[in-house]
């Protein structure tokens, strides 16, 4: 951001995951691992990225008669990062406890929605077992199927 201008920076934390193919040819795996594993910068050098990368998936699925996937291709790619967006920027005045403490209630509020259903999950689990589980039954049952299989022989 300079002289009150600010330029839209891309943060990737899984940047080079995003151009593995199958089946690449060794030139592609050389590529791919100088790729930045995340990826920091402004949408120009994003571009440039895309654009080496989009080529490069080309050439090494054509190497193996691979057809190049919409997915793969650079039109896609771009509009997977460029992609519009709204920046809202607040005042400090706006940006007090107060403001803040309402997403911090809101969290709050869904963390005790979410501890409730699940407590009323297990209560209804609770309820499909049996109330007194009678262990030396099982034995017994245990008991006749080796006795019976030594019958058998």
């Amino acid at each position: 951001m300079n002289g009150g201008s600010s330029e839209r920076l891309i943060i990737d934390i899984d940047f080079r995951s995003h151009f593995e193919i199958a089946r690449a040819v060794e030139s592609y795996d050389k590529i791919l691992k100088s790729l930045p594993v995340v990826f920091v910068g402004s949408l120009t050098n994003l571009k440039q990225f895309l654009q080496v990368m989009a080529e490069a998936a080309r050439i090494s699925l054509k190497q193996n008669s691979m057809p190049l996937p919409p997915w793969r291709s650079l039109a896609y790619l771009q509009a997977k990062w460029h992609s519009p967006y709204q920046r809202t920027v607040t005042s400090e005045k706006q940006n007090t406890r107060g403001s803040t403490g309402g997403g911090h209630q809101q969290c709050i509020g869904h963390l005790r929605r979410l501890q409730s259903s699940l407590r009323s999950e297990i209560e209804t689990q609770r309820l499909f077992l049996p109330i007194h589980s009678d262990t030396s039954r099982r034995v017994k049952l245990e008991r006749r199927r080796t006795s019976s299989s030594f019958r058998m022989l």
